[in-house]
């Protein structure tokens, strides 16, 4: 627990009774009845050789400084909090004539403000009213003067100053004034006094830029908060493992759902809370940093709100040029590798030995590794396969080959994102619905490959007596999905830069990726009767290997607010989430990791050349993936707001929160999948590979895996804040936290 305090107090009016006093000395006792800082040069203003004598009584710090002052060499200006003291200008340079506003600020029920700021824009003259609404503002004589009035929650006030000595002014509420105040999920207090740094984003400002998802349009608008490589950070990096994502708050209470799930359409407003204030209350989730939302909700009373809002964003295709990517471009990877093979294969160390160790792995003889097409003319060149002609036609022709253009051409597409909102709202005398349908849909910029997702929310308020209020809410989210689970098909630049996606008669051509221990140029596979080819086009590949996924995720939110007396409030909350995942990733028989496998599970007797197969010979590959999560979180608190005399604001609140989260999940691999008949075959692979393989065992996923989390904190809290208004700096501020596992 913290504690500080901070106490004094600043009549209204000066009182002096001096003779012969340095006039430095009265400065100080105006300042200490006063609580205003009086400035001035030592070296112009001699206020310690200077004596003064003078009766002032129950005057404003004004008067008393024209009394002081009227027949001293000095003029005095009154900024704020501080008074400045300079030497008097000559009498044909002196200063506008100096004029005096006075008046009184009501609300729209005739009673008195207490704080509101009367400044003339532009200037630093203003002035705050006291406890009984009143004001007294001095300022030079100037046209085209304007007196501002401004308040929080209520609309500012532009008066012209046109010669009147006194006015009154009456002041209306906002109708909504989210930037000057914060919420924090616990409590919706005025920017003034928080104490912690954060940044609040409306939903007029999320309008102003378009973007297709929430992070975008919060970078840039909050210092701090960085969205690189799908990591979100707010508060920096602290570890390069552990998670760095905020945490959520969604009207008032944590949630584990995703930004990205968020509609952009039903946003009121995003506060970003970024300091160590941020866990004084939620505690350790909060060491990333919290964002509160909270949704819209109908403002019109006994009307129907239908708003429809539609958004098509269509992206530039993905650029793949080589030099742009930090790839060397198709010419440039020519010439280095001709230069470097025709000293491999003639000039280096050991250069026969070269010719031979590449002619085995062509023979497949040996363990193989990546040959390219340059490697391979070099290496028939020096065999005397071919001359030097042939060898500069093959090297002219591969300069102007460009496989990441053409996979471009071939397989993607220009990324479009269409989101549809539909939102009806209502709101009566003690009821307000909201129903918000959302609907996006994304292409993915590349073929075979989809999103779609439905989000459905609903909110509700009802007052079914004047001290309980009933809150309500239910938020659906359905997606699904799919994409290549192929790790060759989809990158472009796991290939030469100069391969050829095409052959001359436009069919596909077809390489051997270098990671597979097979290379280009051996025919080992192909001749044996019992392997299958490595050979595989990245487009015809992205359609033979498939990731399928499904998500659910239903939250449920309720509340029950009790009024209990004029600033003491009571409620309790509860939030249920539920977040089911699955996919299915799907291998066809003929696609490249599915031979790829069954050549590595496959033993060949040397005595009498019959294969073993050791997964099943026929079929694909299906890998199921299932994730369940439930959670919930139950909070109960109290909290009084009461203003003490006019002069004191007190807030506090307390209370308790239990959360319960629990995580579990599990995927199968079947092989000799068939998937029209949904059945696979009943082989298993068991322990390690074949000694005699060609390669190593890939990562294989045990079948039935299980695993499960649970999280049940319990944390209690309590915060209490005495701050002052304008006219008194009173201020004692104490919070505690506690926290259990």
């Amino acid at each position: 627990m913290a504690a500080s305090a901070n106490v004094s107090v600043m009549p209204q009016t000066v009182n002096l009774d001096v003779r012969d006093v340095e006039l430095s000395t009265v400065f100080r006792t105006i300042e200490d009845q006063t609580g205003h800082m009086i400035i001035y040069s030592a070296d112009k203003v001699h206020a310690d050789k200077v004596r003064v004598s003078a009766q002032i009584k129950d005057a404003d710090l004004g008067r008393a400084l024209d009394v002081l002052l009227s027949e001293l060499p000095f003029a005095y200006m009154i900024d704020g909090q501080r008074v400045l003291v300079i030497p008097a200008p000559d009498k044909a340079a002196q200063q506008p004539e100096q004029v005096t506003v006075t008046g009184v600020v009501l609300d729209q029920g005739g009673n008195p403000l207490p704080g509101v700021s009367v400044t003339l824009p532009g200037t630093s003259y203003g002035v705050a009213t006291d406890a009984d609404g009143q004001f007294t503002l001095r300022f030079p004589q100037r046209d085209g003067a304007v007196m501002r009035f401004s308040f929080v929650g209520k609309l500012n006030v532009d008066i012209p100053y046109t010669g009147q000595a006194t006015v009154t002014v009456r002041m209306e509420d906002a109708v909504s004034d989210i930037g000057e105040v914060v919420v924090t999920g616990y409590q919706t207090i005025a920017r003034e006094k928080v104490t912690g740094a954060t940044a609040t984003i409306t939903s007029d400002e999320l309008a102003e830029r378009y973007t297709t998802n929430i992070l975008d349009n919060l970078e840039g608008r909050v210092a701090g908060l960085v969205n690189y490589g799908g990591k979100l950070t707010i508060r920096g990096t602290s570890s390069l493992f552990a998670e760095t994502r905020p945490l959520l708050v969604i009207d008032g209470l944590p949630t584990e759902g995703a930004l990205e799930d968020l509609n952009p359409y039903d946003i009121e407003s995003i506060t970003v809370l970024k300091d160590a204030a941020a866990a004084a209350i939620y505690g350790a989730r909060a060491s990333n940093g919290i964002i509160v939302i909270a949704t819209k909700k109908a403002s019109e009373r006994d009307k129907i709100d239908v708003d429809v809002s539609a958004n098509v964003t269509v992206f530039q295709k993905r650029n793949v040029d080589y030099a742009d990517n930090f790839y060397l471009t198709p010419a440039q990877q020519v010439d280095l590798e001709s230069n470097y093979y025709r000293w491999y294969y003639n000039d280096a160390p050991g250069a026969a030995a070269n010719l031979t160790a590449t002619g085995n792995m062509i023979a497949g003889t040996t363990s193989s590794e990546a040959i390219t097409p340059v490697q391979y003319a070099y290496w028939q060149l020096a065999n005397g396969a071919i001359n030097e002609t042939e060898l500069n036609s093959r090297l002219t022709q591969y300069r102007t080959q460009n496989f990441a253009a053409d996979f471009a051409d071939r397989a993607l597409r220009n990324r479009m994102l269409q989101q549809y909102n539909v939102a009806v709202r209502n709101r009566t005398d003690n009821f307000q619905s909201n129903l918000v349908f959302n609907y996006r849909r994304d292409n993915m910029g590349i073929i075979h490959a989809n999103e779609n997702q439905l989000n459905i929310f609903y909110k509700g308020s009802y007052d079914m007596t004047r001290w309980m209020t009933i809150n309500f809410s239910l938020n659906t989210i359905l997606n699904s999905g799919k994409e290549s689970n192929s790790r060759w098909a989809s990158d472009p630049f796991n290939v030469p830069a100069y391969y050829n996606l095409l052959e001359a008669d436009g069919s596909y051509a077809s390489h051997i990726p270098s990671a597979t221990f097979y290379n280009d140029y051996s025919t080992f596979a192909e001749d044996s009767d019992g392997l299958r080819s490595m050979r595989f086009n990245h487009v015809e590949e992205l359609a033979l290997d498939q990731t399928k996924t499904e998500r659910q995720n239903l939250r449920y939110h309720g509340e029950l607010l009790f009024k209990v007396i004029d600033g003491l409030t009571f409620n309790t909350q509860f939030i249920y989430e539920t977040n089911r995942t699955s996919s299915e990733s799907y291998s066809e028989a003929e696609s490249f990791i599915m031979r790829w496998m069954r050549n590595i599970y496959t033993e060949r007797n040397a005595t009498t050349g019959q294969f073993t197969y050791l997964i099943p010979e026929h079929g694909g590959k299906l890998v199921s993936r299932n994730n369940r999560s439930n959670a919930w979180t139950g909070r109960a608190q109290v909290n009084f707001n009461r203003t003490l005399k006019r002069d004191h604001s007190i807030d506090f609140l307390a209370g308790v929160e239990f959360r319960e989260a629990l995580s579990e999940g599990g995927s199968n691999i079947y092989l000799g999948w068939d998937d029209q008949l949904q059945s696979q075959a009943t082989t298993l692979v068991i322990g390690g590979p074949p000694t005699s393989c060609r390669a190593c065992s890939p990562t294989r996923t045990p079948t039935n895996p299980t695993s499960a989390t649970r999280s049940r904190p319990l944390r209690r809290f309590a915060t209490a804040t005495l701050r002052p208004t304008p006219t008194s700096p009173t201020h004692i501020r104490a919070a505690t936290t506690f926290s259990a596992p």
